[in-house]
């Protein structure tokens, strides 16, 4: 190598020297600004902080809080926010941002420059759970409408065709709201601004609890098919059907402590009568509201303090239950009845065709006969008085007589407090109302029954009393009703 050569090398390794020593000074120089100062490119809770010391950092945070809210996303594109405000939003800061400074590596800053450094710091913020959990609880999302929402099931024994067998478990759509609070705490946790509700499913679905490898669902349904069931299935005035077979039955067994089932005598009598007991509930319409379609086209209801309607026999049905389950009978029936009304509900609202109709506002009484208005009439009915103001409701003509002596109270005296003679009575209630003729009355309908009516008795013409006795035979449906 020439001596101009080596003396070119030397100058050129004496710049690099230099510019390297220059450039290192800078470099360590630099990095000492960022001693109270948080590196460029710096994030807290998707705060930029860079090159902001603790105070200017805490203040940018302060301020984030008053535009924070969580953007609930579900799967169908339906949205729900959760704002800061709603919630109790905030940070409770303490010495975490400067422990975050001190422990960051000042050395790092040039990659804030270019955008790749990756100190994204999370400060856990402060908000009230309480105020969290009901606004996710009011979401319509996690209520859900049950006629619209596939709901998860547990597997379990059911009951086909007369054979017990396994149903497997259903994962349905059905949001669990406690799991859907809980994946919303942790985002309002990390101050995430968008929870996106489909990546967190497997984590907000109501889960099955029980699934078609649990040993003892086969095991009972074998040891179910042991057994002989009955089946009966009930049908009713309404048109609903109810049946009673192994599907029911199944859960009046005992099991002992070997795990087989078998009939407890006293129990399964007890499941028995609850089980008539519960249909007559379901079947039963006697002093219970009727509705009911008026001559004037109104549809109004009829108070259920009457006894009209559908009653099982408890104890008959009891009894005729136990005779079908002993012989495995499998049946349809109607349940054995003390009372029954005139149709079935279908039929004029269990009424028929055949029927009395009393309008109490209107003082005006029609006898339908096979869906024909055989007679109608004013009447008069009892004085508007809590005392003698007629029952409204739905009741039958219990019985009919001739030649009856009406009597009133007893008196202090011993007398009655009227003595009324009648050519002809059907009574409607067991204490003492029923229509009949009333001879000394001239005029019917209006308003006397305001001022002037009877003892809570429906007074009809006299000359009309003869025919309605003939048209109104014993158990005919009357319907009585006001305004």
């Amino acid at each position: 190598m020439t001596r101009t050569r080596k003396i070119v090398l030397l100058v050129l390794l004496l710049i690099l020297f230099v510019g390297v020593t220059l450039g290192s000074m800078f470099y360590y120089k630099y990095a000492e600004s960022f001693n109270d100062r948080f590196l460029p490119g710096t994030q807290i809770n998707g705060v930029e902080v860079g090159k902001m010391t603790v105070p200017e950092a805490e203040a940018a945070l302060a301020a984030s809080v008053g535009d924070y809210s969580l953007d609930v996303i579900f799967p169908d594109g339906s949205k729900e926010t959760v704002s800061g405000e709603d919630i109790g939003f905030s940070y409770a800061l303490g010495d975490k941002i400067g422990n975050l400074m001190e422990n960051q590596n000042k050395f790092k800053w040039p990659l804030g420059y270019i955008n790749v450094l990756k100190d994204r710091f999370n400060v856990k913020p402060q908000f009230d759970r309480a105020k969290l959990s009901l606004k996710i609880h009011r979401m319509p999302q996690t209520q859900q409408d049950p006629e619209t929402i596939d709901y998860t099931t547990n597997a379990y024994v059911g009951y086909t065709d007369g054979t017990f067998s396994v149903v497997p478990e259903h994962q349905g759509n059905n949001i669990n709201p406690f799991s859907m609070y809980r994946v919303a705490s942790e985002s309002v946790s990390k101050a995430d601004r968008e929870l996106y509700v489909e990546q967190k499913m497997d984590d907000i679905l109501v889960k099955p609890t029980i699934t078609s490898d649990e040993p003892g669902l086969a095991i009972n349904a074998e040891k179910l098919n042991d057994f002989q069931f009955a089946s009966i299935t009930y049908v009713t005035s309404d048109g609903t059907n109810y049946v009673l077979d192994g599907n029911v039955m199944k859960d009046w067994l005992r099991q002992d402590a070997k795990g087989e089932l078998y009939i407890d005598p006293a129990y399964w009598s007890e499941k028995q009568t609850e089980y008539v007991a519960w249909l007559a509930e379901k079947v039963d319409t006697v002093y219970k509201d009727h509705p009911f379609h008026t001559t004037d086209g109104r549809d109004v209801i009829l108070p259920g303090t009457a006894y009209y309607g559908w009653e099982i026999d408890q104890e008959l049905e009891l009894e005729q239950m136990k005779q079908d389950i002993a012989g495995n009978a499998v049946v349809e029936r109607e349940p054995v009845y003390k009372k029954r009304e005139g149709a079935y509900l279908y039929d004029n609202n269990g009424f028929g065709q055949t029927y009395v109709e009393i309008d109490l506002g209107h003082q005006h009484m029609y006898i339908y006969k096979d869906g024909q208005i055989a007679l109608e009439t004013d009447v008069v009915s009892g004085t508007n008085t809590p005392k003698r103001r007629t029952p409204a409701g739905a009741f039958t003509a219990c019985d009919k007589a001739r030649d009856r002596i009406l009597r009133g109270d007893v008196q202090p005296d011993g007398s009655w407090g009227y003595e009324s003679y009648v050519a002809y009575w059907i009574r409607l209630t067991n204490d003492g109302v029923g229509l009949h003729d009333a001879s000394w009355r001239g005029t019917f309908g209006g308003d006397i029954w305001r001022y002037g009516g009877s003892h809570g008795c429906i007074n009809c013409p006299p000359r009309l009393m003869p025919q309605i006795f003939e048209l109104v035979d014993e158990g005919t449906p009357i319907a009585v009703y006001y305004d």
